[in-house]
């Protein structure tokens, strides 16, 4: 049998015959061919907008416009903590202090858990603990860990008391909703 190679809209198989397909019908999709996957369509189940502002600018210095600017503020607020907890935990086994590390490691993490949840209380009691190692020890990278967690504070604050009433406030369903 002879070898076969593609051109750009064509199969040809050497020293025998050239089977076309036109550019929407292709190879997999076409009926000529395998006609093995369907056709894609959007379902429209979300209006993804892309946001108005930068990832920079949304990490420092948040603001909320719609439900899902609460929802994406919960989230980037986790992953905050959670970096905290994890620069933490690796700094602090280094330095030969597992027990402390493995509690602030749970502290800051679970403190990440509550201000996904837009808990004013966790981002406080995060921010406050941060804080307070900063002036105890400080460092370049620990005062932009602080700005970091003290902008994730004025975003809980913020989206704590959206309100819940109004149309733009839909928020996402949540992981344990779905």
């Amino acid at each position: 049998m002879a070898p076969w190679y593609l051109t750009e809209h064509s199969i040809v198989r050497e020293k025998d015959e050239v089977l076309t397909a036109s550019p929407p019908d292709f190879l997999l999709d076409g009926p000529r061919f395998l006609s093995s996957n369907a056709r894609v369509e959007t379902l429209g189940l979300s209006d993804s907008s892309p946001r108005s502002e930068s990832r920079l600018k949304s990490l420092f210095w948040p603001e909320i416009e719609n439900g899902s600017d609460v929802d994406y503020l919960g989230a980037q607020g986790y992953w905050v903590c959670t970096l905290v907890a994890v620069v933490s935990f690796i700094f602090l086994i280094v330095a030969g202090k597992p027990i402390t590390a493995m509690a602030i490691l749970l502290y800051y993490y679970l403190g990440g858990v509550g201000v996904r949840e837009r808990s004013r209380y966790a981002a406080a009691v995060v921010f406050a603990m941060y804080l307070l190692d900063t002036l105890l020890s400080p460092g370049v990278i620990r005062i932009l860990f602080a700005a970091l967690l003290l902008s994730n504070l004025r975003a809980t604050w913020i989206a704590s008391g959206w309100k819940p009433g109004s149309e733009e406030a839909f928020l996402p369903p949540g992981l344990n909703e779905t």
